[in-house]
């Protein structure tokens, strides 16, 4: 998150809460700031990071497949998977 936020200051209040809710903290506050476009525009910044990272941990095939599913009911359909 904190690459992401140099280059989308609309990310800068937000902050991760603990478990068990683990949700965004600061995110109305920083929808009043910014404005939601901006907002909008730094998460999807961070998802596309997060998506880069987690594929240099498990590969882009695997996060692939991974992400193209629509929910985790089409998992149980895939033979390769089982």
């Amino acid at each position: 998150m904190a690459q992401v936020q140099v280059s989308h200051p609309s990310l800068q209040q937000l902050r991760v809460g603990r478990q068990p809710a683990a949700e965004l903290e600061g995110l109305t506050q920083s929808i009043e700031s910014h404005g939601a476009p901006a907002v909008i525009a730094g998460l999807g910044a961070l998802l596309e990071s997060l998506i880069q990272l987690l594929g240099r941990l498990i590969g882009d095939d695997m996060v692939e497949r991974l992400v193209g599913h629509d929910s985790p009911h089409d998992m149980d359909d895939d033979e390769d998977m089982k």
